[in-house]
């Protein structure tokens, strides 16, 4: 199984009206600027004050450049509503209302795809090496290759550069995104968004953004990303729009909305010098300080080291005639950092894991407020899921009510009422969600989509260092219910238990529970392989998982997170799932009936669950020796023949398809596949050789004119 790095944005992305761009970076620089009569540019200046910024980043504050210089200066401000109204107006004077929504709409989008990586994708440190391949986003355009893949436990501990090139070269896959524009696309739609203003107030700040985007181009030099990251920051929260009032209400947290860089040249010209004597005396060669991270601290909070700020009231309480302050830490909307470091709760301890790149991006990724499997694929249509499965849900929901609304719906209604048709923010576009393939997609579209989604279902009684029987299971999740239950149910009896006066399967419902919560609450980016083992005194199941904390979960104690609301709306409605946190009380209640034990419910990246069983589950479930070298046999067919029905068909439409010579890309077309290196190794290398496909350049198989057609 390939463990896949999957980029959580583009550094450079189409955006909504017109076509805006929108590039990653982390915002901790100083900016200055003289305001005497030789004005230094805000280029010029962020480069004099790189190596201060770069330092400053490591430590997670950001000092006032030249500290000895500091006397008659003074931080600059933000500026209030009617003075971002009355720069607004200014700025945007002759412009038409056509215009003036197109430059806002373009700057805003882009602002917001610049959080997006900022606050959930790690670009800050992928850019800060000037030959990572994510730099190819501003290079390139087209498909482009973003990073590496390699087995689970492939891993280079070398520390020589050109050792690891080599290492990845030989054992790694490429990891490749479809980038549609680049840097120089960025600087054309800049000039174009300058040459529209009528004012000459705003085009300094856009020559910036476009200066910059040139050097970074140039130099892969980090800084000047961030550099545009501020500029569009700015103007979108502090000129176009005012981002406290018009974003800030709808926001749990208004620290990213409140948070002002001032770096936008057009307040600088027209700011008034700093003046101890009085406001009517001028003062020349005055220098504005812009210190975003230590004015953010002393607004929110005073002189603390810990940002963004939480407000406590502590409890009081008199113990053996001592007092005790109870002060209670409630889980945070957001990631906080205490002196510029990360920290991580793991039970009693505080991990520090800000140099640790995998942990602070599942930090970031528990404490969004997006996931995963509400992705939608705009390009893709109802044709892509079975009907028949629709169909099937449909009718499931009479288990529920025999007036359920879904019952009158077609197929589109449905999915809409289900929160599986959304609005793409990106394009503006509606289209089906990631999750509404899980459901309901065909099997070579879940394979297209999310080639690492499967679930292994094991029973190990006698052949403890393998299995005795296996179910690789790579389908939707209405049918992987339904498979993962039999492959259960064949193999753990179902003893007469008695619930009161009432005879109920204990079995069947310890399943109902653990199978519903394995496919309702995986982390389906996850790389993960699911699975669920039967021993002879136990039943485990571990997935991939959005962790809210680690360690065993009380049932006294712990507070239920729906990890995919959406897929666990749907197994509600049709009956295969019951509410929030239900699921681990049945399993306590009902796991004490069955086998007499207490299940195991332990949080972690890796969710487990573990049900203790006794003799009597599993007493007759084992095989005999005289069908051993049957077994054998049917485990390696039930290892493999899942993924074989799926690559077989994929296999046949391949070959007829190329009764006429094709390009790889048009196979990848026609397949509905966009990783070429995936399809390659899966399908087109097993063709070739086995003689059913051929190259029509059979000397230069890495020829760019390479063509493949059917043998005979």
């Amino acid at each position: 199984m390939k463990r896949w790095v999957i980029a959580m944005g583009c550094i450079i992305a189409a955006l909504a009206v017109g076509i805006g761009l929108a590039l990653a970076g982390k915002g901790k620089t100083a900016d200055m600027e003289e305001t005497g009569p030789e004005r230094v540019s805000a280029v010029e200046i962020r480069e004099i004050d790189k190596e201060t910024v770069m330092d400053a980043a490591e430590n997670g504050s950001v000092p006032n450049p030249e500290e000895e210089n500091m006397e008659g200066r003074e931080k600059s401000a933000k500026p209030s509503k009617e003075e971002v109204l009355a720069m607004r107006a200014a700025v945007l004077e002759g412009m038409s209302e056509e215009a003036v929504n197109r430059l806002t709409e373009n700057i805003k989008v882009a602002n917001i795809w610049m959080e997006q990586a900022y606050f959930y994708d790690d670009f800050f440190g992928r850019l800060a090496d000037p030959e990572s391949l994510y730099w190819n986003y501003v290079d390139e355009k087209g498909e482009i290759q973003i990073g590496w893949a390699f087995e689970d436990g492939v891993r280079y501990d070398g520390t020589d550069e050109a050792g690891r090139r080599e290492f990845e070269e030989k054992y790694g896959a490429e990891v490749k995104a479809y980038n549609r524009l680049d840097g120089d696309d960025f600087i054309a739609l800049m000039e174009e968004m300058r040459d529209s203003l009528e004012s000459g107030l705003l085009k300094g700040d856009f020559d910036s953004l476009i200066e910059n985007m040139r050097l970074a181009k140039e130099t892969h030099d980090v800084l000047y990303m961030e550099n545009i990251y501020h500029i569009l920051h700015d103007m979108d929260y502090f000129l176009l729009r005012y981002g406290p009032e018009d974003v800030g209400k709808y926001t749990k947290d208004g620290g990213t909305v409140n948070k002002y860089y001032g770096v936008l040249d057009v307040y600088h010209s027209w700011a008034e010098p700093a003046d101890e004597a009085g406001p009517d005396q001028d003062k020349p060669g005055t220098v504005r300080v812009a210190n975003p991270s230590w004015d953010y601290y002393i607004e929110a909070s005073g002189e603390t080291e810990t940002a963004p700020l939480e407000f406590l009231i502590p409890a009081e309480y008199e113990l053996c005639g001592k007092q005790i302050l109870y002060i209670y830490v409630p889980v945070g909307t957001q990631v906080c950092r205490c002196s510029g470091r990360i920290y991580d709760r793991n039970n009693e301890s505080d991990i520090d894991i800000t140099d640790n790149e995998e942990l602070v991006y599942k930090l970031y990724a528990r404490k969004q407020g997006t996931y995963f499997v509400n992705k939608v694929l705009p390009e893709w249509g109802m044709d892509v899921l079975r009907s028949d499965l629709i169909e099937r849900a449909r009718k499931m929901t009479r288990a529920r009510s025999n007036n359920h609304p879904w019952l009158s719906m077609d197929d589109e209604e449905l999915l809409r009422s289900a929160g599986l048709i959304l609005l793409d923010n990106e394009s503006r576009r509606e289209g089906i969600t990631l999750a509404a393939v899980l459901l309901f997609g065909k099997d070579i579209t879940i394979m297209s989509v999310l080639p690492q989604h499967k679930t292994d279902m094991i029973f190990r009684i006698q052949n403890l260092d393998r299995y005795d029987d296996r179910d690789v299971i790579v389908t939707n999740l209405l049918d992987s219910y339904d498979r993962m239950n039999e492959f259960a149910k064949k193999h753990l009896n179902d003893p007469f238990v008695l619930e009161g006066m009432q005879s109920v399967s204990a079995r069947d419902t310890i399943l109902r529970e653990i199978i519903s919560n394995s496919l309702a609450h995986r982390d389906y980016s996850s790389g993960y392989v699911a699975k669920m083992v039967i021993e002879r005194e136990r039943i485990f199941a571990e997935n991939g998982n959005r962790t809210h904390g680690y360690g065993n979960l009380d049932l006294t104690m712990f507070e239920p997170f729906s990890k995919n609301p959406v897929i666990s709306k749907v197994f509600r409605e049709i009956g295969l799932a019951d509410e929030l946190g239900s699921g681990m009380r049945n399993t306590y209640k009902y796991t004490k009936l069955y086998s007499g034990g207490t299940p195991q419910f332990i949080e972690g990246d890796v969710f487990q669950t573990v049900i203790p069983l006794n003799d009597a589950a599993t007493m007759k479930s084992g095989p005999t020796n005289s069908n051993k070298a049957s077994d054998q046999v049917s485990d390696q067919v039930s290892d493999q023949v899942s993924d074989q029905v799926v690559h077989a068909d994929i296999a046949e439409k391949i070959l007829e398809y190329c009764n006429v010579a094709r390009t790889k890309k048009e196979i990848a077309s026609y397949i509905d596949y966009k990783n070429l290196t995936y399809m390659t190794r899966t399908f087109l290398k097993p063709l070739l050789e086995n003689n059913k496909l051929a190259y029509t350049i059979p000397d230069k198989p890495q020829s760019r004119l390479q063509k493949y057609i059917t043998k005979g």
